[in-house]
């Protein structure tokens, strides 16, 4: 699911064997619920959502998966962004609010995940030695 149709189409036209959705996570949600969905991958979104909907979208996510559910999230490291920024400049988004590793622990936590792993992730070729990405595997309680 990606809020922004031409990104979605360019999806499609990469892997036409697999199914996009453009839109919301919630406008999809009875959808999903009837395909039985164990699995959920957020990559490189959260951090483009506002504080004060980061709850929200966690129980959104909660919601769809069935009991021994997954959740895999990434998003950049808080940690290394001060530094990230200097290098490379801030990155052109409309909202670009990095959060810290406890800053994902504690908001699945409290929405009612259990974190089964977590790692950091450096990219070398970036010629930034710093872990700047970190992803998480989480299971519905």
């Amino acid at each position: 699911i990606e809020p922004i149709e031409k990104v979605v189409e360019y999806a499609r036209e990469l892997f036409p064997c697999l199914t996009f959705y453009s839109g919301q996570l919630n406008t999809y949600s009875s959808l999903f619920i009837q395909e039985g969905i164990n699995l959920i991958v957020s990559s490189e979104v959260i951090e483009h959502i506002e504080e004060n909907e980061r709850n929200q979208f966690c129980r959104e996510m909660y919601d769809l998966l069935p009991n021994e559910g997954f959740v895999i999230i990434t998003t950049p490291r808080k940690e290394v962004q001060e530094l990230y920024v200097k290098r490379f400049g801030n990155p052109k988004q409309p909202l670009e609010n990095w959060m810290s590793e406890m800053e994902v622990l504690n908001l699945f936590v409290n929405n009612g995940f259990k974190k089964l792993n977590n790692s950091s992730i450096t990219l070398p070729n970036l010629g930034f030695d710093y872990p700047i990405y970190q992803t998480w595997l989480f299971h519905k309680r």
